[in-house]
């Protein structure tokens, strides 16, 4: 059977300097490493990061644009304003999109969508805005960044209104603070549901075989990689996997092998060098057997 190839992953970036993954299991490694640095706060843990590092790259951003800008809040990913209104200007949908008025009662931008026949759209949000969907606390941001805080709604909302296929699914923290709360409380008041007895399922050995097919075919490629001797055995290995659905744990396997190959490889050199070490001082000490004369010449009365 032909190994697949992986795939390229690296994607169309602004910044051709930007160090990118070229497949699945450098982005996750990559994604460990951002984490165990604990500069991204949005990032909780290695999975997070990389769901934020792949939102990043359906969005044509570098890595580390994607791990300041973009952030994970109650399950849900979000952008900030600055990022959503960059992504419209970078699109080349808009003939411009600009605040033309900023205070701390209200914020307006204007935009005009290239090729609409409706010409400019506008739109102000006010504090009172804010205030009328309550999200206006005593001491919440609105209270102390009201300027800022307006100019990003009214990006965000005009952004969704007039360039929907740029802003897909893009929603930023405050939005998201306001949505889910709203959803929460609809499960939560919901009247209980009244016990069903589960229905019986005739033919459940087809996902269980499947599971078991999935389970043993990961442990066996588990036990090649521990089996491996060399690093581009390794790497052979990671890319006949590449299809697997468990692919994070083969790579952790992997990475986890060739620092275990690397490590015995410089303990070998090291042992080696200190083996030469000893032959040289042996053959520079005299000879325990070897006569008194012979060690100390100048005793030699002949």
């Amino acid at each position: 059977m032909t190994n697949a190839p992986q795939t390229a992953l690296v994607p169309a970036t602004r910044d051709s300097r930007a160090i990118e993954p070229q497949n699945f299991g450098e982005m996750w490694r990559m994604a460990e490493a951002m984490y165990a640095s604990r500069m991204f706060p949005a990032a909780q843990n290695p999975e997070q990061a990389l769901a934020i590092m792949l939102k990043g790259r359906e969005l044509g951003l570098p890595v580390m644009q994607a791990l300041t800008e973009i952030f994970v809040i109650k399950g849900k990913i979000q952008l900030s304003a600055s990022l959503m209104a960059g992504l419209i200007l970078r699109s080349g949908a808009a003939e411009y999109f600009a605040c033309v008025e900023s205070t701390p009662e209200r914020a307006t931008y204007t935009t005009k969508r290239r090729g609409d026949p409706t010409g400019e759209k506008r739109l102000t949000y006010t504090f009172k805005d804010a205030q009328a969907a309550g999200l206006v606390k005593d001491d919440g941001g609105y209270r102390k960044h009201p300027a800022a805080l307006l100019r990003a709604r009214a990006t965000t909302n005009l952004g969704r209104m007039v360039y929907p296929d740029v802003l897909a699914g893009c929603y930023t923290p405050d939005e998201i603070a306001e949505i889910v709360p709203e959803q929460i409380s609809v499960r939560v008041d919901s009247p209980p549901l009244a016990p069903v007895a589960a229905p019986v399922v005739s033919e459940p050995a087809p996902l269980a075989t499947s599971a078991a097919r999935s389970e043993a075919a990961l442990a066996r490629a588990i036990a090649k990689i521990a089996a491996a001797t060399t690093v581009p055995e390794v790497d052979e290995i990671e890319r006949a996997c590449s299809k697997f659905k468990r692919l994070a744990e083969v790579a952790t396997a992997c990475q986890k092998r060739r620092e275990e190959i690397a490590a015995a490889a410089l303990a070998a050199e090291e042992a080696e060098a200190a083996a030469e070490d000893e032959d040289e001082c042996d053959e520079a000490a005299p000879s325990a057997t070897a006569p008194i004369r012979d060690q100390h010449p100048r005793y030699d009365h002949d």
